[in-house]
């Protein structure tokens, strides 16, 4: 069976125990990623792989490492009172609130960097790399500033396009065969994380 399939079925066979949490974030996110891959407007439209690699189908990222790049944003929601995994949660409305956040973040990126969405040249920076590197830099964003009260929701968005807006970093490092294509490893996200946060307001 292939790894992305199986994760479906374990998660939804998993009965979603309130005991499994982590059975509970996968859940949400992959009923994210079917969202993502299925709606108008959206920045994934059919350009998630559900079998198979990005490079056998042609997809920009695949399930499994969707799953694993923004689960730091589940986290960071469940940890802000934004998603509560308690037994009665309603999972429906976490779905949509991870949709709305992930594909504001690539709203914001659209705008930032026009060039590699225009000319079809974002598959490095919104697949495994980006994806993976830029939830990181906007984890670490987010964290640097605890000292605020409750987070919701449109705080939360409105604090992620301040965040990319603040980034001075060149779009070419993104494009195919760029400075950042070379970075596939989970340390190389790291780095360009780091590179990222250095850059900001520079």
């Amino acid at each position: 069976v292939d790894t992305s399939l199986a994760l479906i079925a374990k998660t939804l066979h998993s009965g979603l125990d309130s005991s499994d949490q982590t059975a509970k974030k996968q859940f949400i996110l992959v009923e994210t990623a079917r969202k993502m891959d299925t709606t108008d407007g959206s920045h994934f439209l059919n350009n998630i792989a559900w079998e198979g690699t990005p490079r056998s189908t042609g997809k920009t990222i695949s399930l499994n490492t969707f799953v694993r790049a923004y689960m730091p944003i589940v986290n960071y929601l469940v940890k802000h009172n934004l998603i509560d995994l308690s037994e009665n949660s309603d999972l429906v409305k976490y779905i949509n609130l991870c949709f709305n956040i992930i594909n504001s973040i690539w709203d914001s990126f659209e705008k930032k960097w026009p060039q590699l969405f225009n000319e079809g040249k974002n598959s490095i920076v919104q697949g495994t790399i980006g994806s993976s590197a830029i939830i990181k830099f906007l984890i670490n964003y987010l964290n640097k500033d605890e000292s605020r009260g409750t987070v919701d929701d449109k705080i939360l968005i409105k604090e992620i396009k301040t965040a990319i807006e603040r980034i001075n970093d060149n779009y070419e490092n993104w494009v195919p065969n760029g400075t950042y294509s070379n970075y596939s490893s989970g340390a190389g996200h790291t780095i360009i994380s780091k590179i990222l946060m250095d850059s900001i307001d520079k």
